[in-house]
């Protein structure tokens, strides 16, 4: 296999400790892919971690790689697209190019440099975003605001009822990893559409594009929740708090997935909360999360 590496993405401000630790996990990346080209499974197996074994055995890792082999044929090169750091983790996305088309791929790394999650990426559509038939605009309107901390500034979307006074307003929070404000995966946007149902039913709501995709270069070292989630989320709250026509008695957040786990926490900071929402909010570990979802997106390419 030729060995081709891209490094589309390596953020300059990051430490040359945490950069060399990137591009040891490069390297890593890149035997792992020609070992499973080779069909060397037992020593592409290797590259996981204990808890991913004792979970998925060495022959499904066999079977994901014959399927996809069967399909696309002999693995040609691999190419890093990005890297981050989501918590204790390092992931990396990786595009697999073969003879007949290509997969992209998402590996998970812990500290010891161990995989402890290999997605498949479902493949990119060209289709276009189409508007809920929900989504009436002579309904609501929207208007730009800015979701503001002592050192940051997000822009957002601030979407009300045009009939409707004294209305309820809802802080749409995402999930993990960089977002923009509608929650954009592909040709969906979760939280537009979340936007403008509530609208159409009298119901306001505050969405913001997420810290983590406006200033990346703070989230190349150790982090917290408190950076990539609170804080933005009681600054949106408070925003909301001082929005004309909203009926303070009816201040809700909705938290999608990191968001949902996080809400109960962030109505212990905002007690004027009067109700969470949760949208597929984890109760599990994140290692337990991988691999499930890493087995359900296997089970889509067969």
């Amino acid at each position: 296999m030729k060995k081709t590496i891209l490094l589309f993405f390596i953020l300059l401000s990051t430490t040359s400790a945490f950069s060399q630790g990137m591009l040891n996990l490069f390297g890593k990346s890149e035997d792992f892919f020609s070992l499973m080209s080779e069909e060397k499974y037992t020593d592409a197996y290797g590259y996981f971690d204990a808890t991913f074994q004792s979970k998925v055995p060495a022959v499904k890792l066999q079977e994901m790689w014959t399927s996809i082999s069967e399909k696309l044929g002999k693995l040609q090169t691999v190419n890093i697209q990005s890297s981050k750091t989501q918590g204790d983790l390092f992931v990396l996305s990786v595009e697999g190019k073969f003879v007949n088309g290509s997969q992209n791929f998402t590996l998970a790394y812990n500290k010891a440099e161990k995989i402890v999650g290999l997605f498949l990426q479902p493949k990119a559509t060209a289709m276009d975003y189409i508007k809920p038939s929900y989504a009436d605009t002579s309904l609501y309107t929207e208007k730009e605001v800015y979701v503001t901390t002592e050192k940051h500034k997000l822009v957002g979307i601030l979407t009300t009822p045009k009939k409707a006074v004294n209305f309820p307003v809802v802080v749409l929070v995402h999930g993990s990893g960089p977002s923009d404000m509608d929650g954009t995966v592909g040709p969906n946007k979760t939280l537009k559409d979340l936007a403008a149902g509530l609208a159409s039913k009298g119901i306001a709501s505050i969405r913001y594009v997420k810290r983590t995709i406006i200033y990346p270069n703070e989230f190349a070292g150790t982090f917290t929740v408190k950076e990539e989630v609170l804080d933005d989320a009681l600054a949106a709250i408070a925003l909301a708090r001082t929005t004309p026509g909203v009926n303070k008695k009816q201040l809700y957040l909705m938290g999608h997935s990191l968001g949902g786990m996080l809400a109960p926490r962030i109505a212990t900071l905002a007690p004027d909360l009067n109700g969470v929402i949760l949208l597929a909010a984890p109760a599990r570990t994140l290692t337990d999360m991988i691999i499930e979802q890493n087995n359900y997106i296997y089970a889509l390419t067969k």
